[in-house]
């Protein structure tokens, strides 16, 4: 018999629901197939980091059809993401965290998601024995992937699968490249460009500001003293994090209630962010640190988002405590004035960005 379980986020616990859990009123969750005995789905498989507009492309599709044809929607993906088992020297650094992804994936109104957990066993399925796993226990219609997909150690191509498709009774439906304003969406491009501060180009292929989710920790002090208190996060480990240097974000709170009384969920609250070393303090380790606009409240342990909108410098190191305030205070204006731009231009990416 198959052991029901669901994942439990520490973001939104969910209910159970029929064997899984439920998100909201759409998404079933799962953690083996064996769970799904029968359902007929139109299905996509990938480790959708980040859930990029390529990848909301891919999963919209597959809802499309399902919906048209009177099937189930279903998206599986597996945890940790499979480069951490089959390059652990190299791990990569990550788009979102698994609670967030479940979120993002829910959007379009899947109907079923199916977190399999990635393990050296798992890795050693052929194509076929995967192809084989998918359909003994599920009723699978469709595969929506794109043209570059393989699900197996031999890496065979699409076109195998469709054959495999053609024998055990489901068709291949494969998308080309997903491109925005001539670039290619792909987790490594988006990387890439948050790797060096480009933020708007991330935004641009994500669909949404890039940001990150932590919890507000006691620091130093250091920021307060100089007249800028700012919130220090600690967050998960291995997310991407944004070239060195001062940024203009959004700031969201999450918590009951909020500590100010006019802060909804999901409010953007203007600011700007530090990552880095903090040079003048030769501190050694890397930190993210938010200053909030206009803003005056105790946020000590809770949970706070901050997306990044633009870089506007790199760190560096001042002659004096002088010149690096005087520097902040700069740093705010032209960040508080990208920030107001932002809310008359980018109100669909706004409307994205707060998970």
């Amino acid at each position: 018999m198959a052991t029901r379980q669901g994942i439990q986020s520490r973001f939104s616990p969910l209910p159970h629901f029929g064997g899984g859990l439920r998100w909201g009123s759409f998404l079933e969750i799962y953690t083996d197939l064996a769970q799904l005995q029968g359902q007929e789905v139109a299905l996509t498989i990938g480790t959708f980091d980040g859930v990029h507009r390529g990848h909301q492309q891919l999963i919209g599709q597959a809802v499309a059809s399902a919906r048209q044809h009177g099937w189930r929607s279903a998206v599986l993906t597996f945890t940790p993401h499979p480069r951490f088992v089959l390059r652990p020297d190299s791990p990569p650094t990550l788009l979102c965290t698994d609670e967030e992804k479940q979120q993002l994936i829910a959007r379009p109104g899947v109907d079923l998601l199916i977190v399999l957990p990635f393990t050296p066993e798992l890795a050693a399925h052929s194509t076929r024995e995967f192809a084989q796993m998918l359909t003994r226990h599920l009723t699978l219609r469709e595969l929506w992937e794109g043209a570059d997909f393989t699900m197996g150690h031999d890496l065979l191509p699409i076109d195998y699968i469709a054959q495999l498709g053609a024998e055990m009774g489901f068709a291949v439906r494969v998308i080309s490249k997903y491109e925005v304003d001539g670039m290619a969406v792909s987790s490594s491009a988006i990387r890439q460009a948050i790797e060096v501060g480009r933020m708007q180009t991330a935004a641009t292929l994500l669909g949404r500001y890039y940001s990150i989710r932590g919890t507000v920790v006691h620091g130093a002090q250091r920021g307060r003293q100089l007249g800028y208190p700012t919130a220090n996060l600690d967050l998960p480990a291995n997310l991407a994090l944004p070239g060195n240097g001062i940024y203009a974000s959004f700031a969201y709170l999450y918590g009951s209630p909020l500590p100010v009384a006019e802060v909804g969920a999901g409010t953007p609250l203007l600011s700007a962010t530090n990552v880095g070393y903090r040079p003048m303090f030769a501190d050694g380790s890397r930190n993210v640190e938010t200053y909030i606009f206009d803003f005056d409240a105790d946020i000590y342990d809770r949970d706070l988002r901050v997306a990044f909108v633009a870089h506007q410098r790199g760190e560096e190191k001042f002659a004096s405590l002088e010149a690096l305030i005087t520097q902040m205070g700069e740093d705010c204006r032209t960040a508080r004035a990208t920030l107001e731009q932002a809310l008359g231009q980018d109100a669909d990416i706004l409307r994205q960005t707060f998970i």
